[in-house]
């Protein structure tokens, strides 16, 4: 049997990220929460937990947790810039969401939907149909239908959904 450490702060970010997949949020920031409780320095609960806050509406404070695992870590992974994009989505500032998303070396379908989302909302046609052509290239089988929501509200899935449609994904 393996040994967990329950004062591993490692344990409960994986934890954290476990119940964000499940949906069960409340747990996902339980988890956070207690990770950064024994490790205040633990830069990916810090980013996570920034991403926690900013997709449940506290985005101003999400921001600046993020920004603040970014300097902690300084060579951190890319996936942070997901965090980030993901939070000015939240807030609509679509220009700064792509130039966090474009960090991403080789955008996989997620992000570039989230990219097709903002260039649409932003009037950014042509752009907005280049990521749906990419998109479908790489899953022809894409939909909106299929969105996973994530720790996203009701009206940001909405938002989303209106975004891809005006990008020309299929529904």
């Amino acid at each position: 049997a393996l040994a967990l450490d329950p004062d591993d702060s490692r344990i409960h970010w994986i934890l954290a990220s476990l119940h964000s997949y499940l949906r069960e949020f409340d747990e996902e920031k339980q988890q956070l929460e207690r990770a950064l409780a024994l490790n205040p320095n633990d830069a990916n609960s810090m980013v996570n937990y920034g991403g926690y806050l900013a997709c449940f509406g506290n985005i101003e404070e999400g921001l600046t947790i993020i920004r603040k695992a970014m300097r902690l870590n300084p060579f951190h992974p890319e996936w942070y810039w997901l965090q980030l994009g993901s939070a000015f989505l939240a807030a609509r500032r679509y220009d700064d969401a792509i130039e966090a998303y474009k960090r991403r070396t080789s955008p996989m379908v997620w992000v570039l939907s989230r990219l097709a989302i903002c260039y649409a909302h932003l009037g950014r046609d042509a752009e907005a149909q280049e990521m749906t052509r990419q998109i479908l290239k790489q899953n022809p089988n894409f939909r909106i239908s299929n969105l996973r929501g994530g720790g996203w509200s009701v009206e940001d899935i909405a938002h989303m959904e209106d975004g891809m449609r005006k990008a020309g994904l299929p529904p």
